[in-house]
C-alpha cells in the first residue's frame, strides 16, 4: 500500500516539502446511522466476540502505526505500507526514491521485518548475533538513505537543520556530513555568521545515489558511525 503524503520528484530533482498527520486508512465509520442497532439491556456478549472485537481493534490501530527500519517513526513524506504487517515505512528508507518509483512491487510489498522472519522460520541455524547485526546494518543503511533524499530534497545545508530534520542527534548528524564530504556529496563552506554545506551535483554522486538506493545493495563501511543511542525517536531516544 502506498501513502502519498506529497507530490514525490525523483530525489535529484527539486520537491515540494510538506509535513502531514500520521497515515491513515480510511475505514467505514461505525457511527452511522444504518449500523446502529438497538441492543436489548439484559442481553450480554458472548466472550468470543469480545476477542474478535478485540482482534479487530487491535488490528485497526496497527494498520495506522509507523514501524520503519530506520527506527524514527514519524509520518515523513511518502509511506509504504506492509502487506504483511500493515505497519507503515518511509519509502526512501526501503530503497526507492519516491512511491512513483517502478520498482515497488505493484501487487503486495514485504517490509524488511517480515521478510527477516520468514527467513529466520526457515533457517534455524540463525543467530541472534546474525539478526541483530544486519538490523544495525540496514537501520544505519535507512538513515543515511533518508538524509540523502533530505539533503538534495529539501535544501538542509547546516549541521543543526540535518539534526532535526531527521530526527538525530548532533553527533550523529556530523558524523553523516563527514561521510557525505568524503564521498563527494557535499562541500563544507563558511560565511561571517555560519558553517554550510554545498550540495554537488555530477555523475559520480548520481552513481553513488543508486548504489545506496539499489535493492540488491552490496555492503558498505558504517565502521564510523555512530551508535544507536544517538539516533532520536522524535523527542526521545530509540
Amino acid at each position: 500500500v502506498i501513502n502519498n503524503n506529497k507530490t514525490t520528484d525523483h530525489i535529484l530533482n527539486t520537491p515540494l516539502t510538506t509535513y502531514k498527520d500520521k497515515p491513515v486508512i480510511s475505514q467505514e465509520n461505525d457511527l452511522q446511522e444504518n449500523n446502529l442497532k438497538d441492543t436489548p439491556s439484559h442481553q450480554t456478549t458472548p466472550s468470543h466476540q469480545i476477542k474478535e472485537t478485540l482482534k479487530d481493534i487491535t488490528k485497526a490501530n496497527k494498520e495506522d502505526e509507523i514501524r520503519c527500519i530506520c527506527y524514527i517513526n514519524i509520518n515523513d513524506l511518502d509511506m509504504l505500507q506492509c502487506d504483511t504487517c500493515k505497519y507503515w515505512l518511509h519509502t526512501v528508507c526501503c530503497g526507492y526514491f519516491s512511491n512513483s518509483d517502478k520498482r515497488i512491487p505493484k501487487n503486495e510489498y514485504t517490509c524488511y521485518f517480515c521478510r527477516q522472519d520468514h527467513k529466520n522460520n526457515n533457517n534455524k541455524n540463525s543467530s541472534n548475533n546474525n539478526n541483530n547485526s544486519n538490523i544495525l546494518y540496514n537501520k544505519r543503511l535507512a538513515i543515511i538513505r533518508r538524509s540523502l533524499s533530505i539533503i538534495y530534497n529539501e535544501n538542509v545545508n547546516t549541521l543543526p537543520l540535518l539534526s532535526n530534520r531527521v530526527g538525530i542527534s548532533i553527533q550523529y548528524a556530523r558524523s553523516l556530513i563527514k561521510r557525505f564530504i568524503d564521498e563527494g556529496f557535499l562541500v563544507k563552506k563558511r560565511n561571517k555568521h555560519s558553517i554550510f554545506y554545498d550540495l554537488l551535483k555530477n555523475e559520480n554522486t548520481k552513481n553513488r545515489i543508486k548504489q545506496y538506493f539499489s535493492l540488491n545493495i552490496k555492503k558498505f563501511n558504517f565502521k564510523s558511525s555512530m551508535p544507536l543511542q544517538d539516533i532520536k525517536c522524535g523527542n526521545n531516544r530509540c
